[in-house]
């Protein structure tokens, strides 16, 4: 299937929830007036998850500031290492790098340990603490209730991202990205 069948699978799927799922409503409680929450079901050995990074990236930082990603992790049995990357992302976050690690990891970042501990010093966290969490109960703890979160969002295909309350599955091209971001930033204001 090429870009441009995804892209039109991927806008068909594209809704304006009226009321759209509690963990999305509490990530958007939590931002507060005038700020676009945007939760983002990932994983990341997800090639169509990798390629809408690189298209939404750009314009997330274009935004800085005005938008709040909040990443909820879907590791998938068959992508062997995305459970792991799941694991070094919401360590990462726990120190507060949590965006460098994500964007490193769907970049292409190497997701075996010794290769994680060094982007863990690229990224610039403590190592310690890092070795510490991923040995920890915390990032299962997370990913279940993120794939929790997944399955009552009602779930069904990756990449998925809610733009404020409108749900987008599927690759997304930068024209869809961008009008949804323009549509929640007016409506939050």
């Amino acid at each position: 299937m090429n870009f441009v069948a995804v892209t039109a699978i991927a806008a068909a799927v594209a809704t304006s929830c009226g009321g759209s799922p509690q963990a999305v409503e509490n990530e958007i409680e939590k931002s507060g007036h005038g700020v676009v929450t945007v939760v983002e079901f990932v994983d990341y050995d997800c090639r169509f998850c990798k390629d809408l990074h690189a298209a939404f990236a750009p314009l997330l930082e274009e935004q800085q500031g005005a938008v709040r990603v909040v990443l909820k992790h879907v590791p998938l049995d068959k992508h062997p290492t995305a459970r792991r990357a799941a694991f070094a992302s919401i360590c990462a976050e726990a120190q507060g790098k949590g965006w460098p690690m994500h964007d490193a990891l769907m970049k292409g970042a190497s997701k075996a340990d010794e290769e994680l501990l060094d982007l863990t010093q690229h990224v610039g966290l403590d190592v310690e603490k890092f070795k510490s969490c991923m040995r920890s109960d915390a990032p299962s703890e997370r990913i279940a209730a993120d794939i929790d979160a997944y399955n009552a969002a009602g779930g069904d295909g990756l990449p998925m991202l809610f733009i404020q309350r409108t749900k987008l599955v599927g690759l997304q091209d930068e024209a869809t990205l961008m009008t949804a971001l323009r549509d929640a930033s007016e409506a939050a204001r």
